[in-house]
């Protein structure tokens, strides 16, 4: 209709125009050129014109009504060059200004350098997040949105898109705003410094500690991040986008400028591994009316100045290496900073070599800091040794040996040579689904022999000989770094989501009816049909109804056969799921990981709506894919929406299929477990706060000489105390019994020995076939399997199997019973390389605090609580060997270990 009208137009104007040239004597047209050929060339051009068609699209996004500053990724609002790391989600900022009334939605997602969405490490899907958004005309508005970026990334990838498409409300894209991130090193964090002055704290960024030459070129290990406050502070609101800051520092910055979402993940990101430093009376104060003063490790008393005995101590310890008179904190008496003198509170402890000056308090797996003096005042910036303070005291790092090479002085760490960029190194945040294990896949590919290579628990000790020992189990010990994410990144191939997997694909697996049910039902459904049929009517005298009867006894037997068999064909919709519940110590919000197995007989598009804000979800692909990063077309979108609740939309199950999905959350469970030593030698009792009931449990022990003790707990009901008798661990076997006396915590290394025992009727400590004949769900599988392995020579006999043979043969089948045993066998073996703490291990009923759209009709679920009781475990900090040398200082080569 369009081109129509344009055509007669153009024709009408064409007409108008040769008329008009007709008619005019006094136009020179080229030699030999007749005036009616020019008349039709301006219709030509009229027409081509007239019939070209809109791109309606164009012409929209072209006069986009919007004002947009540049986006910026959180927490770094200053840079020119924003940074994210990959397998991480992300924060961003952006100020957009309207020039009419919006109101609509914002949708995030992260594009590749060919500006297509990038689909996520496992799967062919990529993550939207979408947010309303409305816009006042004129005024502008400050717009948080989040990202995931995947760790599916080509190795040449240097840099991504993060893009925000504006909807309107009849789903119409306005306007498209993005900004190119660059990607950081799994190694690389952030640190931040919160101040009114942030000039005060730019020389934080000039630190060795923060940079260095582990290798042939210099490596940033901390992006430092010193934001000039406005209406705006430049932090994520809930704690997924706080999981690449390693460290605080916090001056005179007020609380109060935060929004209660960041106050919130503040004080989650600190009790699960995050090392918040306070400096001196401003800091102290500012917090001290805040979230976080039941937390902070000291009371602050009077102001006075610093002494010089202060001083000496300080250089003392942290001034280290021959030329220590060049490398002393100096200032006069006269000039001597004002502190406020420090009164511990129970559970912190002052700093070696500070004379009261610095304390600290671990708080869950993290840490605070407190200064008497300010970290900004001018004496002690000036301090040659303020990188080894900063570094081995604050920051609590591995100690180092500075080694000169003619220009250069690279570090290395003295007792963990080889692993400058270790990222469990640089931060101590942590989650068990996302971090525990070892390297991924190779323990829950071991399996319970791994647990048990060692017969003795031999874990550290935290005396002052095996300081450094501690140190490193304390920021690695059972966790391991992913690759690009490094740790605390969201993980689809951790040890714990692989052994999750495997318990889901073992007990929700979905099988045809077996050979003897098709018999048994076509035998039963023909006794019916033919004499049974025949012998009623014959009875009744009306035989001829029989063939009336006939299809009606067809119908009824159909759907007999179909609810008989509606749990082997997988009728309707079911939901398998298993749920980890992580606490860290003296804290009532947990973090809730839920990995589920949805099937659907149809295919079905769900929606998944989400009790708590703080929640992310994915869809969870297939490790078999996680190599091959090539995908067709343009990956499938799944969208996070926030509108009041959190919404995951595009959870696509194709019919008669299986998919999985990975959520997490931040949930407070309404109060904490709290554990009560009364004696080392006897027990204690555990005191249950939250909203949880712990159907049955271990606790374990491991104290400061290297002592394990733990006991069971069968029943620890909502608001209730239990005692616990604890006893000896003297060997690995020791703590599998432990877990072998609940009702629901066997490891796989009990559960396989309790089924080969009970099957081995005959105590030969071997299985016959007829024996496995009569192992539940498998029994009709062993003839099959011993048969093929007899068949390829693995030293299988079909005569029978051993009990070794059989943990690891039945471990490969599916087992319809939903068992957390695969957890538990992960849990111990990381538990050999913990430091000193209690935990507890329990079963639970977890409530559902999901509702699905539509309705999943049969669901199955499991939930583990795993617990530490104890706060972490801190090392005393230790000096350099030695000090860096500096370049005008000729004198400082040598080399002085203490």
């Amino acid at each position: 209709m369009r081109r129509r009208t344009f055509r007669s137009l153009a024709l009408r104007i064409g007409s108008s125009i040769r008329s008009q040239v007709r008619g005019v004597d006094s136009v020179t047209l080229p030699s030999g050129a007749p005036r009616r050929l020019m008349g039709w060339l301006l219709l030509l051009i009229v027409l081509s014109v007239g019939c070209m068609p809109i791109d309606e699209k164009e012409a929209q996004e072209t006069e986009e009504p919007f004002e947009a500053e540049r986006l910026q990724a959180l927490p770094d609002l200053e840079s020119l060059i924003n940074q994210a790391k990959p397998g991480h989600w992300i924060s961003a900022h952006q100020r957009i200004t309207a020039v009419e009334d919006f109101q609509g939605a914002v949708e995030s997602r992260v594009l590749d350098n060919a500006n297509r969405p990038i689909p996520t490490e496992l799967a062919s899907h990529a993550m939207l997040d979408v947010r309303p958004l409305v816009l006042p005309a004129g005024e502008p508005k400050e717009v948080e949105t989040r990202f995931y970026v995947p760790r599916r990334l080509d190795r040449e990838t240097r840099a991504v898109t993060l893009e925000n498409r504006l909807i309107d409300r009849r789903g119409n894209l306005v306007a498209s705003l993005g900004g190119s991130v660059s990607l950081m090193p799994d190694f690389r964090f952030f640190g931040l410094a919160l101040s009114t002055v942030p000039e005060r704290w730019n020389y934080l960024a000039t630190l060795p500690t923060n940079a260095g030459e582990p290798g042939l070129e210099t490596q940033e290990f901390t992006k430092v991040v010193v934001p000039k406050i406005g209406e705006f502070v430049p932090l994520p609101s809930d704690l997924f986008g706080w999981t690449s800051i390693a460290w605080i520092v916090w001056d005179d910055f007020d609380p109060a400028l935060l929004e209660p979402g960041q106050r919130q993940a503040l004080v989650d990101w600190i009790h699960f591994g995050g090392q918040l430093i306070v400096s001196g009376s401003d800091g102290l104060d500012k917090l001290g009316t805040s979230e976080l003063a039941s937390l902070l490790p000291v009371d602050a008393d009077e102001t006075v100045s610093m002494s010089i005995e202060s001083l000496e101590s300080l250089n003392a310890v942290w001034s280290p290496g021959p030329g220590e008179e060049r490398t002393r904190w100096e200032f006069a008496e006269a000039n001597a900073p004002l502190i406020r003198r420090l009164r511990l509170r129970e559970g912190a402890r002052f700093l070696p070599g500070c004379d009261g000056l610095v304390a600290d308090r671990p708080v869950g797996r993290g840490r605070i800091v407190v200064t008497a003096f300010s970290l900004a005042e001018r004496s002690f910036v000036r301090w040659p040794s303020i990188d080894n303070f900063v570094h081995n005291a604050l920051l609590l790092e591995p100690r180092r040996r500075f080694s000169d090479d003619q220009l250069e002085s690279r570090a290395t760490f003295v007792d963990h040579s080889g692993s400058e960029l270790d990222p469990r190194l640089g931060s101590s945040l942590r989650f068990f689904v996302r971090d525990w294990g070892d390297r991924t896949a190779e323990v829950a590919a071991a399996g319970p022999a791994a647990a048990v290579a060692s017969t003795e628990p031999a874990p550290a000790t935290s005396s002052s000989s095996s300081s450094t020992a501690t140190a490193w189990r304390w920021r690695t010990g059972p966790y391991e770094s992913a690759a690009q994410s490094g740790v605390a990144g969201w993980n689809d191939l951790s040890a714990v989501a692989i052994a999750a997997r495997r318990t889901l694909d073992a007990s929700t697996g979905i099988e045809p009816p077996s050979v003897a049910f098709v018999a048994y039902a076509l035998v039963a459904y023909l006794i019916v049909l033919v004499p049974l049929n025949w012998i009623v009517f014959r009875l009744l005298g009306r035989v001829e109804w029989a063939w009336l009867a006939a299809p009606l006894i067809a119908i009824i037997a159909a759907f007999a056969i179909v609810r008989i068999a509606r749990l082997d064909v997988g009728f309707a919709r079911n939901r398998t799921e298993l749920t980890i519940v992580e606490f860290p110590a003296d804290y009532q919000r947990a973090h809730v990981t839920r990995f589920a197995t949805v099937y659907s007989s149809l295919s079905t598009r769900f929606e998944i709506e989400y009790d708590e804000a703080a929640s992310r979800a994915q869809p969870w692909g297939n490790p078999a894919r996680a190599a091959d990063v090539s995908f067709v077309g343009e990956p499938k979108p799944v969208r996070l929406r926030r509108a009041g609740a959190t919404t995951l939309e595009g959870f696509d199950v194709v019919s008669n299929s299986a998919e999985m999905l990975h959520t997490e959350s931040f949930v407070d469970r309404g109060g904490r477990l709290e554990w009560r030593l009364d004696d080392a030698a006897t027990g204690g009792s555990i005191v249950n706060g939250t909203d949880l009931a712990v159907d049955s449990g271990v606790i374990v022990r491991i104290d400061r000489n290297g002592e394990w003790s733990g006991g069971v707990i069968e029943g620890l009901d909502v608001e209730s105390q239990r005692a616990v008798s604890l006893r000896p661990i003297a060997t690995i076997a020791d703590l599998f019994e432990l877990f072998a006396e609940t009702d629901a915590l066997h490891s796989t290394f009990t559960l396989m020995a309790d089924r080969f025992g009970a099957l081995d009727t005959d105590r030969s400590g071997r299985l016959t076939l007829d024996e496995l004949a009569r192992d539940g769900e498998r029994g009709r599988r062993w003839n099959e399997l011993l048969r093929r392995l007899a068949r390829r020579g693995d030293g299988i006999s079909r005569e029978g199997i051993d009990l070794e043979q059989y943990r690891r043969l039945a471990a490969t089948m599916p087992d319809e019973t939903l068992r957390v045993a695969a957890l538990v066998d992960l849990w111990i073996a990381g538990l050999r390389r913990q430091s000193a703490g209690t935990w507890l291990v329990g079963s639970s009923e977890i409530p559902d605090t999901e509702t699905w759209r539509p309705a999943v009709s049969q669901t199955r679920s499991l939930g583990l609580v795993i617990a530490s009781l104890e706060p972490a475990d801190l090392p005393e900090p230790a000096s350099d060997v030695n000090r860096r040398r500096s370049l005008d200082d000729p004198d400082s080569d040598d080399e002085e270990e203490r």
